[in-house]
């Protein structure tokens, strides 16, 4: 081909339209075809020269490209041996050609034209994936590619999950693509789903989405979870989950199984910490609903943690305190009460009505049942400034009554530390007398003694105070 340009060839000038050079070439082909030009080589020439020229300048990437050639001189007329094309990551393509100049060679530059919005507008969902990708992009281009595929990810029926969990993690994209990558694979993920991502800790960019989604499945009460699972969402401190989801975890513990949750699970809502006043009220009023209706059921040791702990609210334990008494044996109402003696105020705190009931059982068990305590165990109630008159008054009579040697029944009437009823017992006693029918006489006593009925009236609701002693 000759050194002519390929608009001199079809005879247009630079700024001919589309349509021009279409015109152009078509003429030149019916005049310079071989079939009307037969052993004619100008023709034949010519009608190659129009075919090359139209072949570039029908193609509009290739004009702009050659249009850039005759404004720096750097094009086929010039010489090129040899091109490499070097991507600039969107900048610009950078085209190094290898240039004879005279004798010798020379190496020279030019530039490709760079990525434009137009580009971005008409390109496929995979040319956008590959252009987010390329870092260096113009402000404006890189902004439209991400409005661009991020409003093609949200508007896809249905994209694999491998795939979007795949592009999340991504240091290709930018944060608002993965943004959108991340909302599209919470909006197609179940509870299951969404709680092994969160176990993961994999969900940047949408954790709160990704809690309010699951907060709502969880509230729905339609999808069975374990209760693992929501226990774990509840008191874990590790997940830094978000009040409202705590919450819904918690509701969904309380909502879940035919005969509610367990008292255990009850508790360890309220002991976390981490959920609203309001559904530590609700697991509260649960949890005393349960214990009174979970009578006889309930392990003792845990039924005595929950009486001494402030946490679970102070009706709570009442209810705890209550139950532990109803079901204890007089060895264990006695030990609760010699905790009872131990209030320096510390962490360990007992309703101040759990130790009048104990009280008012252990009496009533020892008017039955004397020997159910020892004798230093008897002692040491009948002589405790401590305890009430009635629980005093039972255990001196069942000592009097246990002593058979004539000293301890003087001890015991001589004592000043047991009450002037039990006195007057080991008196009786003494002189061969059993003891009077019905209550003994009280008058002038500087103690109230309460009269010995064969009912002890009910305990009556005390004030509200809390006894704190230490644990030992």
């Amino acid at each position: 081909m000759s050194r002519k340009s390929y608009y001199d060839a079809l005879g247009v000038s630079q700024d001919a339209t589309a349509q021009q050079i279409k015109r152009a070439y078509r003429r030149l082909a019916m005049k310079l075809h071989p079939d009307r030009n037969p052993n004619n080589p100008k023709a034949e020439e010519g009608f190659k020269e129009a075919a090359e020229a139209y072949d570039v300048l029908s193609n509009a990437q290739k004009r702009q490209d050659y249009d850039f050639q005759l404004r720096t001189g750097f094009g086929p007329e010039t010489g090129f041996i040899e091109s490499v094309v070097i991507n600039m990551e969107g900048y610009m393509d950078l085209i190094r050609a290898t240039v004879s100049d005279g004798p010798g060679f020379r190496e020279v530059w030019y530039c490709k034209p760079a990525l434009t919005i137009e580009d971005v507008d008409n390109a496929s969902f995979e040319e956008l994936l590959s252009f987010s990708e390329r870092q260096g992009l113009r402000a404006e281009v890189s902004h439209r590619v991400d409005e661009r595929l991020s409003e093609a990810i949200a508007s896809a029926p249905d994209i694999g999950s491998e795939w979007l969990y795949s592009q999340l993690h991504s240091r290709k994209l930018n944060e608002s693509v993965r943004t959108a990558i991340g909302k599209k694979l919470v909006e197609q993920s179940d509870g299951h789903e969404l709680i092994a991502f969160f176990r993961e800790r994999n969900l940047p960019f949408v954790q709160k989405h990704a809690e309010e989604k699951l907060a709502g499945i969880f509230l729905r009460g339609d999808t069975w979870f374990e209760p693992g699972e929501l226990e774990r969402i509840v008191h874990d401190p590790s997940w830094q989950f978000g009040v409202g989801l705590r919450n819904a975890a918690a509701s969904r513990l309380m909502m879940q199984g035919d005969e509610g949750p367990e008292v255990k699970t009850l508790a360890s809502i309220i002991a976390s910490r981490k959920v609203s006043k309001e559904v530590c009220g609700i697991a509260r009023k649960r949890l005393i609903k349960s214990i009174e209706g979970l009578s006889g059921t309930l392990e003792r040791k845990w039924l005595d943690y929950v009486m001494g702990e402030p946490i679970f609210g102070y009706e709570v334990q009442v209810a705890a305190g209550f139950e532990l008494v109803k079901w204890s044996n007089a060895k264990s109402l006695y030990n609760l009460l010699e905790r009872c003696r131990f209030c320096d105020g510390g962490t360990y705190s007992i309703p101040e009505e759990i130790p009048d009931a104990a009280e008012e059982k252990l009496a009533r068990i020892l008017s039955i049942a004397p020997e159910a305590l020892g004798p230093r165990e008897l002692e040491e109630i009948a002589t405790s400034p401590h305890l009430g008159e009635a629980l005093m008054d039972a255990a001196g009579k069942s000592l009097v009554d246990s002593a058979q040697e004539e000293w301890a029944l003087e001890t015991i009437r001589d004592s000043r530390d047991v009450t002037r009823r039990t006195s007057r017992y080991a008196l009786c006693k003494l002189k061969g007398m059993g003891p009077k029918e019905g209550p003994v006489s009280t008058a002038g006593d500087s103690r109230k003694i309460a009269p010995r009925a064969k009912t002890p009236a009910p305990v009556q609701p005390a004030p509200l105070k809390v006894c704190r002693i230490k644990r030992i």
